[in-house]
C-alpha cells in the first residue's frame, strides 16, 4: 500500500518520503517573501510513481548506475545481472525491479526522521546474496537532509546505494538552465558510446568537464550530458562534492558525501510529466562500471562487513 511520510526540522524545511522505493517526493523550503518551494522534481500524485520511468526521487540499488553487459566476476564465479538498458545492453540501477521498485518497510518515524528497510534475496536480478538493505532519512535544524545507508549480506556481492533526486531550486521554472553548478573534482571517468567507462581516471584540466570554478548550467548540458567524477577522499570522511545555485533567488545546495563518485546528469533524457532538463541529479556512488575494472574502487562487500555510507544536502540562502 502507498503511503507517504513526513519530516520536518524547526526551521521548517520538510521532506517527503515514499514508502515505494523509499522515494523522495519533497525536499522544500519556506522562501523569504511566504509560501514554500520544493526543490526536487515531482509527480502530482503518489500513485503516479508506479509507472514513473525517469527513477525520480527514488532509491537506486541494488548497485546505482550501470555495469557492462550486466557480467562481472566475483572470484572465480561468474555473475550475469538482468540487462535492462537495452539498446546499450547495459544493467542499470538495479535492474527491472530494482530498489526503485520495492515496498520499503518502516521500520523508525519520527518528527525529524525515518528509517525505512527492504530485502533483496539471493538471485535476485542475478545478484549473488541476500542482502539486507537501510535507509535512514534526517532533517537537521542546520537544513541539511543526511540520508545514511546500511546494507549486510550473507554472500559475497556488490552494492552501490544512492538517490536520484533531480534538483530545481528555482520557484516555478521549467528547466535549470537559471543554475549554477560546481563540482569539487579533479578527476573524472571519460565514457564511451554506451556511457560506459572506458576505465582510465582522467584528470579534468582543460577539459569541459572541469566545473571546479563553477560553470553555468546552459553552457554546459549539452556538452556533458552525464558523467561521473572520482573525488579522492578515502574511509568515512564526509567531503563537499558539488554546490548547486539558482542565480535569481540565490538559493544554494551543498552535496556533501564519503561516496568515491559522483554521477553527474542534466535530465536531457527526461519526459512524460516532466521536460528536457528540469531537473540536475547529482548522485554520490560507487563507479559505474566498478566490478569490471579493478582499479575503481571497490563495491564488493562480504559477509560480516557493514555497508554504510552517507550524503548531506545542506540548502542555505532561502
Amino acid at each position: 500500500m502507498m503511503e507517504q511520510y513526513v519530516i520536518e526540522n524547526r526551521n521548517g524545511m520538510r521532506a517527503g518520503i515514499l514508502n515505494r522505493g523509499a522515494t523522495i517526493t519533497e525536499l522544500s523550503l519556506p522562501t523569504r517573501h511566504g509560501g514554500r518551494v520544493n526543490t526536487v522534481l515531482a509527480y502530482p500524485q503518489p500513485e503516479d510513481y508506479l509507472t514513473d520511468r525517469y527513477y525520480v526521487g527514488t532509491t537506486i540499488g541494488r548497485y546505482a548506475n550501470r555495469i557492462a553487459n550486466g557480467r562481472f566476476m566475483l572470484g572465480d564465479s561468474a555473475c550475469q545481472l538482468t540487462v535492462n538498458e537495452v539498446g546499450c545492453n547495459n544493467h542499470l540501477h538495479g535492474g527491472l525491479h530494482g530498489f526503485d521498485k520495492k515496498w520499503w518497510s518502516v521500520a523508525k518515524h519520527t518528527a525529524e526522521e525515518i528509517v525505512l528497510r527492504c530485502e533483496s534475496h539471493d538471485g535476485e536480478e542475478g545478484y549473488p546474496g541476500c542482502l539486507q538493505a537501510e535507509v535512514t532519512y534526517r532533517v537537521s535544524d542546520e537544513d541539511v537532509l543526511e540520508v545514511h545507508y546500511a546494507a549486510k549480506t550473507d554472500r559475497t556481492t556488490v552494492v552501490s546505494l544512492s538517490n536520484h533526486s533531480y534538483f530545481n531550486l528555482s520557484k516555478d521554472a521549467p528547466s535549470i538552465q537559471g543554475h549554477t553548478v560546481r563540482v569539487y573534482a579533479d578527476k573524472f571517468t571519460p565514457l564511451d558510446g554506451r556511457n560506459l567507462p572506458i576505465g582510465a581516471i582522467a584528470s579534468v584540466a582543460d577539459t569541459v568537464f572541469d566545473l571546479r570554478q563553477g560553470s553555468d548550467v546552459n553552457e554546459v548540458m549539452d556538452c556533458i550530458v552525464n558523467t561521473n567524477y572520482a573525488f579522492d577522499h578515502t574511509g568515512n570522511t564526509l567531503a563537499v562534492m558539488a554546490v548547486l545555485t539558482d542565480k535569481e533567488s540565490g538559493r544554494m545546495l551543498t552535496i556533501s558525501s564519503d561516496y568515491p563518485g559522483m554521477q553527474l546528469y542534466f535530465g536531457n533524457f527526461l519526459g512524460g510529466y516532466f521536460s528536457l532538463c528540469q531537473g540536475i541529479c547529482l548522485e554520490p556512488q560507487y563507479f559505474p562500471d566498478s566490478p569490471n575494472n579493478s582499479h575503481f574502487p571497490s563495491a564488493i562487500l562480504e559477509p560480516g562487513e557493514h555497508y554504510k555510507h552517507t550524503i548531506n544536502y545542506k540548502f542555505s540562502k532561502f
